[in-house]
């Protein structure tokens, strides 16, 4: 149970209320301290009229923890009707491990306590819990006599589980690996935490306040811009590759998701981006297209040595065959005819090659696998 607003001091009660449940109204501030003199009979109309229409559950209970009154407002928030709990203990609503708290409550009613602010758990009628605001104001009789006290409750499950959602989601966000910025419907950076500092440098401190295209470079702001655009319009854009500027102006490598922030109409208010440091995944991209570069003109090269290899050999081959029968001309020319034919794929072989350069240096997207089947070909 907590109490952050616990009084021991005397609060101000208009005299003709004090000990009523209306004066519990008025201490919380639901009716003006000073109320116009009325009579008996309107006084009573009053405080039926305002105990019945409230949406706060008003009970009130003797020192025995007993109820002695119920508002409509009680049953919508316990499930319980009146004539099931007006002479039935309030324990009923307590959880039991919380059965100390309302013993503290009628010691500190005894004590002379002028009226407690409490948040803590009560059960519904189904048994499940939740959570209330609650206050509590002690009832005296004519003679000034503490007699029992009001209880007034506001259900705040919904308010505590999206403020518990919200610490939660804080904490996610910041102890995110991935760089998480907010920005508003003017692309002014709203939040940014602990791994966008350590991505790009600059603390929250330093971006609250600033364009999010202050850490994009210059030639990407168009298109950036256009992005953020699309956005705001309600558009969501997942996992493009781009870059971003540190601080100390380096270029840095990431994926970035952008999605609409929405409030709870669903009216886009601002932009969120989520930024993953790319940088070393596509330096090894990089490497490995090179190596595998390397690779292939490392095979091209084997398979250049063999196409050239083997006409070579057989034009050596047949050179000496020639030079052994000088003396037969015929067998001198038909030798002769085979060296021209294996030169021919020689000069095939350079041909393909030097075009191979050539379109290598145009085109850096040239395929080596092309000349190897050129080469194939060729045999």
């Amino acid at each position: 149970m907590r109490d952050p607003n616990h009084t021991s001091g005397k609060p101000a009660f208009t005299p003709a209320l004090s000990g009523s449940p209306l004066s519990s109204l008025t201490h919380r501030g639901m009716l003006p301290v000073s109320l116009p003199r009325v009579n008996s009979e309107s006084f009573s109309s009053l405080l039926e009229a305002i105990v019945r229409s409230t949406d706060d559950a008003i009970i009130t209970k003797n020192l025995s923890s007993i109820v002695t009154s119920w508002n409509p407002a009680a049953t919508a928030i316990f499930g319980w009707e009146a004539h099931e709990m007006i002479g039935h203990s309030l324990l009923r609503l307590i959880p039991p491990r919380l059965h100390h708290e309302e013993m503290e409550i009628i010691r500190r009613l005894r004590g002379g306590d002028r009226g407690s602010h409490y948040e803590t758990a009560r059960l519904t009628r189904e048994g499940s819990e939740i959570e209330v605001s609650m206050t509590v104001s002690p009832l005296t009789n004519a003679r000034g006599e503490v007699i029992g006290a009001t209880t007034i409750s506001r259900n705040i499950t919904r308010q505590r589980a999206a403020e518990r959602s919200r610490l939660q989601l804080a904490a996610i966000v910041e102890c995110s690996a991935d760089a998480i910025i907010t920005h508003d419907l003017n692309s002014a950076i709203t939040s940014w935490n602990a791994a966008a500092e350590r991505l790009l440098g600059y603390t929250a401190q330093e971006m609250l306040g600033s364009q999010v295209d202050a850490i994009v470079p210059k030639d990407r702001i168009e298109d950036e811009t256009c992005i953020v655009e699309q956005v705001l319009s309600g558009k969501r854009i997942d996992s493009f590759e781009s870059v971003r500027t540190t601080r100390l102006g380096e270029a840095v490598e990431v994926s970035v998701s952008v999605s609409p922030l929405l409030d709870e109409s669903g009216v886009v208010h601002g932009g969120s981006q989520f930024l993953r440091d790319i940088s070393q995944r596509k330096e090894l991209e990089r490497s490995l297209v090179q190596a595998e570069k390397l690779a292939t003109a490392t095979r091209l090269a084997a398979k250049l040595a063999h196409h050239v290899n083997n006409p070579l050999e057989a034009l050596m081959n047949l050179l000496y065959l020639a030079k052994e029968c000088a003396d037969d001309p015929v067998h001198v020319r038909e030798m002769l005819e085979l060296a021209a034919k294996e030169l021919e794929r020689v000069a095939l072989v350079t041909r393909q090659t030097l075009d191979a350069n050539r379109r290598t240096a145009l085109d850096a997207e040239f395929n080596f696998a092309h000349l190897s089947e050129m080469l194939s070909a060729a045999d």
